[in-house]
């Protein structure tokens, strides 16, 4: 129920983007937590932003971007990150890989070619996995590329398709590579097995249905011979009255719903253009990761 949502006052706005927000993503520095940035897609452009101080450290201008995810390939602090981002004008995934050092896009050939509309996509990978997967949302399938670093920057080791019904609209992957998916009306579901799409894992009432994001942690087992669990909460996003339906990450178990509401020096989110979230350490008050909206 959006009337009994809970409120978390807005902490910053960042101005000047180059057109409308698309898409939001986070790339994690490999070694320096306070150097990870957030990522915004526009239609006129790519915009990065260091969190711990709000300043922007690199741009991609003239793009029509509808959406971008980061992903990785390789892992610990030789772990090399890149962005992806669909090109409107000309219905195709573009990538960029992310120097370390100044945190600037450096344009990588290669990557799928696909034909049709796309309605989402996202990236991802499981523990221990050398390289992040492409999931990419067109009506009635979802189409997985698994890709690879390549001489020339990407190539795609090997796709498959997996069958949808036809409302699926977005996307989100769990940090043990569990591909989450939500309909238009607010279902979400843990894409696993052939029955998968049978019953939702859990529903949030929505009039718009907005990004999926999963906020995920390993906890350490109190036996040390036993793997670490996983936990966390699945954020969908309701972009008609900006608010997040919070979900246990394991049962689906509906947590609550948050709005970031206004400050005496900065505006609330009565409704967005895009949403992100992240559980990565991005410096300074974003610590413990971030919440965000693209609003007009």
């Amino acid at each position: 129920d959006i009337t009994q949502a809970a409120e978390a006052p807005a902490s910053d706005v960042l101005p000047d983007l180059p057109g409308a927000a698309t898409g939001i993503a986070f790339w994690d520095h490999p070694t320096l937590s306070f150097n990870s940035t957030m990522i915004v897609a526009t239609d006129d452009g790519i915009v990065a932003y260091n969190m711990e101080d709000g300043n922007e450290v690199a741009r991609l201008d003239g793009f029509n971007t509808d959406g971008v995810a980061s992903g990785y390939f390789g892992l610990g602090a030789r772990a090399a990150g890149f962005i992806v981002f669909l090109d409107a004008d000309e219905n195709a995934f573009r990538f960029h890989g992310i120097d370390n050092e100044s945190r600037a896009f450096l344009p990588l050939d290669g990557g799928p070619q696909l034909r049709g509309a796309v309605r989402d996509f996202c990236t991802g990978r499981s523990l221990g996995a050398d390289a992040s997967s492409l999931f990419v949302i067109q009506r009635g399938k979802i189409q997985v590329f698994n890709l690879a670093a390549s001489d020339a920057g990407v190539a795609v080791e090997s796709e498959a398709t997996i069958d949808t019904p036809d409302d699926i609209v977005s996307c989100a992957v769990d940090i043990d590579g569990r591909l989450l998916a939500a309909s238009d009306n607010g279902d979400i579901y843990r894409v696993a097995g052939d029955d998968a799409f049978a019953a939702p894992m859990a529903q949030a009432a929505v009039m718009q249905s907005g990004a999926l994001a999963v906020i995920s942690a390993r906890v350490p087992s109190e036996n040390e011979n036993e793997a670490p669990l996983l936990t966390g909460q699945i954020l969908f996003a309701d972009l008609s009255n900006g608010a997040v339906h919070v979900f246990e990450s394991v049962t689906g178990k509906a947590l609550g719903a948050v709005k970031i509401a206004a400050t005496d020096e900065l505006a609330g989110v009565d409704s967005a253009e895009a949403f992100g979230a992240t559980g990565g350490n991005l410096g300074g008050l974003y610590r413990n990761g971030a919440v965000v909206f693209g609003v007009v």
